[in-house]
């Protein structure tokens, strides 16, 4: 049933629907007395649910939900904790079906390509599963063998996808700060490229070549002959999760050194133009008994434009530098401000968050308080016009997911000390050599952080009036806003109402439903056109 296309459809969408109404009538009813604790158990309720049908369909929900877990500017931190633990594990699929695969894709029987094969898979997930093998030369190769039907329920999946997106980009938060088509888009274009194991040869022998010359950087190889669109066949590794606790005790050096070396590689990947490693999760960093990083499974990859790569540098520059207002600046030319951004309020909240956050830094790390100021940080973006380019939803993922990574590796690990010299290096290797020994640069390097320092302080003597002034400013604007938005609502339960009865309908070929359905779609799509306007 769940490999039906009409049914993965209409339980994505229908579940989708049910809990934006869920929030809508919790709004609804506690607009004049909220609840905090009520609202955390419907969230907490909603992602358990999600969870369980992303492990029951499979395919798309499970990679969905994975990228959703590491996006704590979207959702909630009680729905991003149910999330945290859904893993990319399925139960693989019969030996008959994956041989059917590999002799389809050979053109011949696998055993006149392999000396031997495991018939049980090494690992199983939602793309594909991998299996060890020998080859005719005596190669001991790992193969990774795409499941049979997941082509065709990802392009199922990603036309509900692509409906949910729409109403959450209408009747959710997430439609203030995230131009929901083009994530779309963006996802779209990623998973359907993780589907094609040719261009993820291409990735691999990109990274390839890019850690040729590296001492412990590995990229096993690919053998080009026996890879098609559905197999890939690589280099065996003999590693284990980079997070794995008895091969970091093995390893020749102290596992700070191990969470630099990391940190270093993507830090790299992330600030260059080109491409980079969108799912540096545990299971694609391997670490051999000699210290070895390996690096697998390039599948999932997103880009770094040149333009993009310059104003990065500009941007960590002068984060480095204390000049939060060159900061917004990049901030803006990299997408990330709407056209009615307040520049001044956003500096003012970057510098704040900042100077709290190396305080406590200074003071010594107390994970409580990073945690509390992450989350009231979250809270004030909130109302204030900031977005997620789409372009960039991959790349936040990856910093989530290796930010993990890394204090996996050490819990007690100071992100800011370590990552300081790695960045004033990088900087450093990609500044052009006039620039860097202009008198500009010098001056804007060590004399910007002084020539501010009146101006710095003028302003955290202001701080609690402008930060007060902001409070009321934000207040007001979310009441009549409030008053604003129930009328749309009303408008969008017609509208709801009309889309479930229409998708009934497809889902049991029932005409007179269908007609039916259609009158308060279309008084509700009016309604709704009417009150938009005057929001």
């Amino acid at each position: 049933m769940k490999s039906l296309p009409i049914y993965r459809m209409f339980t994505i969408v229908f579940m989708s629907i049910k809990f934006f109404l869920q929030i809508i009538r919790f709004q609804r009813k506690h607009q004049n007395h909220w609840d905090e604790e009520k609202w955390n158990s419907l969230l907490h309720q909603q992602a358990r649910e999600y969870k369980q049908t992303a492990l029951k369909l499979e395919g798309l929900l499970i990679k969905l939900g994975q990228f959703l877990a590491a996006r704590a500017d979207l959702l909630p931190e009680v729905f991003l904790k149910e999330l945290a633990d859904l893993i990319d594990h399925v139960p693989p699929v019969p030996w008959t079906q994956t041989k059917k695969v590999l002799e389809k894709e050979w053109g011949t029987s696998y055993e006149n390509v392999l000396q031997s094969l495991t018939k049980e898979p090494i690992a199983s997930a939602s793309i594909g599963q991998v299996y060890k093998a020998t080859l005719k030369t005596g190669e001991t190769a790992a193969i990774k063998v795409q499941r049979p039907t997941i082509s065709k329920l990802i392009k199922a999946d990603l036309k509900a996808l692509s409906i949910v997106m729409r109403l959450a980009g209408r009747f959710t938060i997430i439609g203030k700060t995230v131009d929901t088509t083009r994530l779309f888009n963006e996802i779209k274009r990623v998973i359907t490229a993780e589907l094609d194991f040719k261009q993820e040869l291409k990735n691999g022998l990109i990274f390839k070549e890019r850690y040729a010359n590296s001492d412990h950087v590995h990229i096993p190889a690919f053998n080009n002959e026996l890879t098609t669109a559905k197999v890939l066949v690589m280099e065996w590794i003999d590693g284990k999760s980079v997070i794995n606790t008895k091969q970091i005790e093995v390893i020749p050096y102290l596992k700070e050194e191990l969470a630099k070396r990391i940190l270093t590689i993507f830090l790299d990947q992330l600030l260059q133009e080109g491409i980079f490693h969108a799912d540096p999760h545990p299971g694609n960093i391997l670490l051999k008994e000699d210290g070895t990083i390996v690096l697998i499974d390039f599948g999932m990859v997103a880009a770094i434009k040149k333009e993009d790569s310059k104003e990065l540098q500009t941007l960590v520059e002068a984060l480095v530098i204390d000049d939060y207002s060159q900061v917004v600046d990049s901030l803006e030319r990299l997408r990330f401000l709407l056209p009615n951004a307040d520049k001044q309020q956003i500096e003012r909240m970057i510098r704040q968050f900042l100077d709290v956050a190396l305080t406590a830094n200074i003071n010594g790390w107390d994970e409580d308080v990073m945690n509390q100021l992450l989350a009231d940080f979250r809270l004030l973006l909130k109302d204030l016009p900031v977005q997620m380019p789409s372009e960039f939803a991959f790349l936040g993922r990856a910093v989530s997911t290796l930010t993990g990574v890394l204090y996996s590796i050490d819990p007690k690990l100071d992100l800011f000390e370590l990552g300081k010299p790695i960045v004033l290096d990088w900087l450093e290797r990609n500044r052009e050599k006039d620039e860097y020994s202009s008198f500009s640069h010098l001056l804007r390097k060590y004399g910007a952080p002084i020539l501010r320092f009146p101006s710095k302080l003028d302003a955290l003597l202001d701080e609690p009036r402008l930060y007060r002034e902001l409070q009321e400013k934000q207040h007001r604007e979310n009441r009549e806003h409030d008053r604003r938005k129930w009328s749309r609502h009303y408008s969008f339960l017609f509208t709801l109402i009309g889309l479930i009865g229409i998708l009934t309908a497809l889902f049991f070929d029932h005409i007179a439903l269908l007609i039916g359905s259609t009158l308060p779609l279309v008084i509700g799509g009016i309604s709704f056109y009417a009150t938009s306007k005057r929001l």
